[in-house]
């Protein structure tokens, strides 16, 4: 691969081990071809229609705990591989979050985890991946 291809990596982490997953292979992709890489960790607001249906609800502040223990992992592998890192925690609909943040950091690559999602909260929630993939100008990886 030619180094310069991806220069700004994104990473979205939800607060999953799928998102952890996308970070850490973010991480070292970043390392390998020389990018910077973007760490946005993305909360979302209760679900009150989720929550309707009897699906677990996640405490925002509980997740947004999680994630800066997480991003510190990350900041701490990406310094011992060179990799210069941002990190940004936001609230809000993940795919709109992260094309925001991939707009306006000109990303070229976005990296996303890809959670199974019962049929009824994929229908409620949607798919972000599904999201990006139709709505993103820059190419995507789906980290499993």
């Amino acid at each position: 691969m030619i180094n310069g291809i991806f220069q700004r990596i994104l990473v979205a982490d939800d607060c999953s081990p799928d998102g952890e997953r996308a970070a850490s292979v973010a991480v070292h992709l970043g390392a390998k071809l020389k990018a910077e890489v973007i760490l946005l960790g993305v909360v979302e607001p209760p679900n009150v229609q989720a929550e309707g249906e009897g699906l677990p609800i996640e405490d925002p502040s509980t997740c947004r705990r999680t994630m800066e223990e997480r991003f510190e992992k990350f900041l701490k592998l990406g310094r011992a591989l060179g990799v210069e890192m941002m990190v940004e925690i936001v609230e809000g609909n993940p795919a709109q979050q992260i094309r925001r943040r991939a707009e306006m950091d000109q990303a070229d690559l976005i990296v996303v985890g890809r959670r199974n999602l019962s049929r009824m909260r994929r229908w409620l929630e949607g798919s972000t991946s599904e999201a990006l993939l139709r709505d993103t100008r820059c190419s995507l990886l789906i980290a499993r």
